[in-house]
């Protein structure tokens, strides 16, 4: 390793230039609150402590991963890697993340350090991310909930008029992460439709030799060209097969008017609301992205609808004003919160100490007083009870609204920690309760002893019986076939005058789109209040994720075990059991090739809550 290297490695590390220097600065200046944003790989973390002994509050703007990823994208050789997550940063060295042997050990050592020393977590007030699946990383990682808050970035109003468009535009690295390789397949589909690309990259050659005679390279464009790119466009496509942070091509696009397809990953949802501002598709799927691109093209009216629907978001959304108002905002509570968060500012100036209420997602605001929400792992659980939950239900219906309703056992929660559309639905959702005897340990470990436990089969019979007052109409999806029909017959005799709108037991395997259309709409004809899903962990969580927008129901419910439960087809353990906590005994006694390998990971499902415990007590 030469010296410039090894100098760059460690000043990266520890930087006491950098650190006299903020030092200098802080006691010249003495200012109200210390913005801070990228700080690798010159300036270090080494500036921040002296902020915090100064009591200067720290805002950090969170522009990639690199809070916990080394280095920042979760992302290497074209691929999502999720192997640093957990304190594991090592991997970066062991994987070459970097292609390089010393720099992957630098990064490692970076963010190793950082972390051990508590760098960050001790000394930043507030962080400030892109989106909220970002938010979610960092919580997840064991960040504080209550310190992070969500600023997107700003985009100046276009005065522009809005063009029918000649073309399909994609803006952006010609990379493989860029999913540019998809879209040229979508071109070699769809022949007769023109696309015009915007941007460079190393591997423009090879990509070059692929293209199919609609698919034109355009280049790196200055800004008044991107201009006039933005404006010739129908709509625009970044089938990215990486975690995106806030991608301002989306931005850019939407202030032109322009509709948005764009892959269901990272916080790309949050930007393109499907069906709204445009659509999102599953990435690497280009059969299915060509489908959707041929469908919109063929469609200049939903084009015209949804990029004016885009560009008022972007108006309202992603304006200069609205950025002002958060990040004023976010300086507020940072000088009330004091250097380091709530906590130091407690210890140090307890008179003046100012709480200040946790700002939770936009999916949690509208839920009732009574509801808290807890995270465990990153999944945010709702400190409520079964009657509490039902009388929500009913207010959902009488409000008019829809909403998702989700039990997590410890094995959901696992599965959210590496799948991102499981942690997707499980942030959409209006309720999350803790389903498990797994849940309520791991609560009590992290100090939330008020988290009391509601089981998806508990909840199933309490709706179904309290509801009759308010009539309303169940609507039963899922089990094996017969199994709906059978349940019906249960709650029906156990409860007289249950409203059934109808059931459907869908095959085995993933429907084509025509059978899909088609239950929903049978779904939606039979006009059903609640609508309860039994497809099991994780799939019934991802259908509801994907059918929210299209399904009328006022609460979609994923329940799981409860239609076997109920229609005898598994035999519930006895109320004793149950009330023991000890209904996983009981079914992995009945039902053991099943159950064996979700035991299996109660023991990895606590060993990571025990390091969350630890994680919060380094904050302290």
């Amino acid at each position: 390793m030469r010296f410039g290297k090894l100098l760059a490695l460690l000043s990266g590390i520890f930087n006491p230039y950098a650190r006299r220097k903020i030092h200098r600065l802080l006691k010249k200046y003495q200012p109200d609150v210390v913005h801070i944003h990228n700080l690798y790989p010159l300036i270090s973390p080494s500036v921040l402590s002296p902020c915090r002994r100064a009591g200067v509050p720290v805002v950090m703007t969170v522009h990639n991963y690199r809070l916990v990823c080394p280095n920042g994208l979760h992302q290497v050789k074209g691929k999502i890697c999720e192997r640093c997550c957990g304190g594991r940063e090592y991997w970066c060295f062991l994987n070459n993340c970097m292609g390089s042997r010393a720099k992957s050990l630098g990064y490692f050592l970076r963010n190793w350090s950082a972390r051990l020393l508590g760098a960050y977590r001790k000394n930043v007030t507030v962080y400030a991310c892109l989106t909220q699946f970002q938010k979610n990383r960092l919580i997840m990682e064991g960040f504080p909930a209550e310190r992070i808050r969500v600023i997107p970035n700003m985009i100046p109003t276009v005065p522009t008029e809005i063009s029918e468009g000649k073309y399909i535009g994609f803006a952006g690295r010609l990379n493989h992460e860029k999913g540019i390789k998809t879209l040229i397949e979508c071109a070699k589909q769809t022949p007769e439709i023109p696309y015009k690309a915007a941007g460079s990259g190393s591997n423009l050659s090879e990509l070059a030799a692929e293209v199919p005679a609609n698919f034109q390279f355009l280049g790196q464009l200055r800004p008044e060209q991107m201009k006039d790119f933005y404006r010739n466009c129908r709509f625009l496509v970044l089938p990215s097969e990486w975690f995106e942070g806030l991608p301002m091509v989306l931005l850019e696009a939407m202030a032109h008017g322009k509709p948005l397809i764009a892959s269901q990953l990272g916080g790309i949802p949050e930007i393109v609301e499907e069906g709204k501002t445009g659509l999102l598709f599953e990435p690497g799927k280009s059969k299915k992205l060509a489908e959707k691109i041929k469908a919109l093209w063929e469609n200049p009216d939903a084009c015209r609808s949804m990029g004016q629907a885009g560009r008022q978001k972007a108006r309202k959304e992603y304006s200069y004003q609205r950025h002002y108002e958060r990040l004023s905002q976010v300086y507020e509570e940072a000088i009330s919160l004091g250097s380091g968060g709530i906590r130091i500012r407690a210890k140090e100036n307890t008179n003046k100490r100012k709480i200040i209420q946790s700002i939770t997602e936009e999916n949690w605001a509208h839920s009732s007083k009574s509801i808290s929400p807890n995270a465990i792992l990153g999944v945010r659980f709702n400190l409520t009870n079964a009657d509490q939950a039902v009388q929500m239900v009913l207010q959902w219906r009488q409000q008019g609204r829809k909403e998702m309703v989700m039990f997590a056992p410890p094995h959901s929660v696992l599965i959210a920690r590496r799948d991102q559309r499981m942690r997707a639905a499980l942030a959409k959702a209006a309720l999350v309760l803790p389903d498990g005897a797994g849940i309520i340990l791991a609560a009590k470990i992290l100090g939330y002893n008020h988290l009391g436990r509601v089981t998806g089969p508990n909840f199933m019979l309490e709706l179904c019986d309290k509801g009759r007052q308010a009539d309303l109409k169940h609507y039963f999806y899922g089990g094996a076939p017969g199994v709906a029909k059978k349940l019906i017959d249960v709650l029906s005799n156990k409860y007289p005058g249950l409203h059934v709108a109808g059931h459907f037991c869908p095959p085995f395997r993933e429907l084509t789109a025509s059978e899909d259309k088609q239950v929903i709409q049978t779904i939606n004809h039979a006009q059903p209040d609640v609508l309860w899903i039994g497809l099991g962990a994780p799939k019934q969580e991802k259908w509801m994720l994907d059918h929210f927008e299209t399904i009328q129901a006022t609460a979609m419910l994923g329940v799981g075990a409860a239609f076997d439960f109920h229609s005898g087809q598994v035999k519930w353990a006895p109320p004793l059991v149950r009330s023991l906590g000890l209904e996983w005994a009981w079914r992995l006694g009945h039902q053991p090739r099943r159950m064996v390998k979700r035991n299996l990971d109660s023991p990895r499902f606590i060993y990571h809550v025990l390091q969350q415990r630890i994680s919060a007590r380094n904050i302290s």
